[in-house]
């Protein structure tokens, strides 16, 4: 038997049945996100963020639009001795999780590795999604931010430039960024 109330998780895409009574937040998100390119979210922990991204908003975004949602999270930096992904490895890990199978089809993105064979850089990632799939447009959801200033500042730098490098397609793909943040807001 599922319950209505997960305990301390957060609710997720399929508990969409089982979250309810914040309709105006989302509506509200909803039409935010479809009018802006970047939106933060942030407030006091435990208010719900994370549930009302995973269980409304983005399977939402899916189903009314011609987005594919690409939820992240990084996780906080545990050493250097941890083996853990950067930010940059864990988005793009997202995106190639997100998009299988269509982008480990021979076909997806041909060309790209005809030309590009050694290419890593996130926009690649993306490119190669977008031809394997045909889908032109993503949401990018990043859950927990802040983790992110938990990582040294060379990982949080080269995130950076390789969203710089990408932002360069975003008019192209029309992407949507969505941020939840906990209690740190950002300003880079």
């Amino acid at each position: 038997m599922r319950y209505r109330y997960p305990g301390v998780q957060t609710f997720t895409q399929s508990d969409g049945a089982l979250f309810f009574g914040r309709k105006t937040d989302e509506e509200r998100l909803f039409k935010l996100a479809r009018l802006e390119k970047m939106v933060v979210l942030y407030g006091k922990s435990g208010y719900g963020k994370s549930s009302l991204l995973q269980a409304a908003v983005v399977p939402r975004f899916e189903k009314e639009t011609d987005f594919t949602a690409i939820p992240i999270r990084f996780y906080g930096f545990s050493g250097p001795s941890a083996q853990g992904l950067s930010p940059l490895q864990r988005t793009i890990t997202a995106l190639q999780q997100r998009m299988e199978p269509q982008i480990s089809a021979p076909e997806a993105g041909a060309y790209l590795n005809r030309l590009l064979p050694e290419e890593n850089a996130l926009w690649y990632h993306f490119k190669k999604a977008q031809a394997g799939s045909g889908k032109k447009r993503f949401l990018l959801v990043f859950d927990q931010f802040e983790e992110i200033f938990s990582y040294p500042e060379t990982a949080v730098l080269q995130f950076r430039a390789q969203l710089a490098e990408w932002s360069i397609f975003l008019m192209i793909w029309n992407c949507v960024w969505c941020f939840r943040f906990g209690r740190i807001t950002c300003t880079c």
